[in-house]
């Protein structure tokens, strides 16, 4: 693996969570998270890319980190609504020419002390003709259900399929892709607020994201015990030879975002060929188990994982985060040259 950086970008404290997708003309965009000071300060960040990933140039900050003072259970409190986690879409078919392209993305408010996911967070789109824009107002599109009263989302996520996701605290961790013409979007759910169960579930849209319908589970917990791991999250979606396919981050326990020990490390990534999109199922051996078409460790000191990918991006392979303490920049891109196989 390489380490990349993204020429005139300044964001102090580096970059992590890679979304790419490729345009008509070959030209390579990337969505990305800008960590920046003070510390925590997070916005969304676009690049775009000439050679084919191998290289790439800053373009523009697409939602920028910013201080608020909002209502949090009745209390008016003061922190900074945050903008991280994004996937980028380019719907070439979309009828509507302004929204052509789309951004989704994690935000929330942090209060300096907690991250008010439950009550306080969402995800997130902005759409526009092109991806330098211009951009649409943020839409609150998919909300949790136990989000405050103040916001409306345009859909309660849960309710698309009240047996399987009514348990879903939030929903973060959004990768998309248009297969087929249709648009399909995976997330993660957290079902415990202590962090011991993880899914990744998949909906998708036949109308270019008017409506949307719930597809199903992609992976849970009991799927990542053969890995090593506890648990599947930062799930992106994409395509091999033509065929669709998840890439995955498998948790373990291993160094932490502040380099300690912690149980739920993120440990590199893992593709996986779907048996069938449209239900969900992805490829299993003769047990049941996941089988993997690609493993990618990375750096096994590190806390590493949340890939970027696209089959176009010749130039740099799967992109993958990475965080390392000991280097000044310690949010880092770095490019696998591998797709896939």
């Amino acid at each position: 693996m390489t380490r990349f950086l993204v020429a005139g970008d300044d964001a102090a404290h580096g970059i992590f969570d890679f979304s790419i997708t490729y345009d008509s003309n070959g030209v390579g965009w990337m969505a990305y998270s800008g960590l920046e000071t003070p510390i925590g300060t997070i916005s969304l960040r676009l690049a775009r890319s000439d050679d084919k990933g191998a290289s790439w140039t800053f373009v523009q900050v697409l939602n920028a980190a910013s201080n608020d003072t909002v209502d949090v259970g009745g209390v008016p409190t003061a922190g900074q609504w945050r903008h991280e986690i994004s996937t980028i879409v380019n719907d070439p078919m979309d009828p509507d020419p302004s929204r052509r392209w789309k951004l989704y993305w994690h935000e929330y408010f942090y209060d300096g002390v907690d991250s008010h996911y439950l009550t306080h967070g969402w995800l997130a789109a902005r759409y526009a003709p092109a991806p330098t824009g211009p951009w649409s107002a943020r839409e609150i599109l998919f909300g949790p259900p136990l989000l405050e009263s103040q916001f409306s989302p345009t859909l309660e996520l849960n309710t698309l399929a009240p047996s399987i996701l009514s348990d879903c605290l939030f929903h973060i961790e959004p990768g998309a892709m248009v297969y087929d013409n249709d648009l399909y979007f995976a997330f993660w759910c957290l079902t415990s607020a202590n962090h011991e169960e993880f899914r990744t579930e998949l909906i998708k849209s036949e109308n270019h994201g008017d409506t949307w319908s719930f597809v199903g589970e992609m992976t849970s917990s009991a799927d990542a015990l053969p890995f090593s791991a506890l648990n599947f999250t930062a799930p992106s979606l994409g395509t091999y030879q033509g065929d669709p396919i998840l890439i995955i981050t498998p948790q373990r326990t291993g160094p932490g975002l502040g380099g300690v020990e912690v149980v739920s490390s993120y440990a590199g990534c893992m593709a996986v060929r779907f048996a069938d999109l449209n239900a969900a199922t992805l490829e299993r051996n003769g047990s049941g188990e996941l089988q993997p078409l690609a493993i990618l460790e990375g750096d096994e000191t590190l806390f590493r994982g949340a890939c970027g990918y696209h089959e176009e991006n010749t130039g740099g392979g799967i992109v993958m985060s990475q965080f390392n303490l000991d280097d000044p920049i310690f949010f880092q891109g770095w490019n696998t040259h591998r797709l896939v196989q």
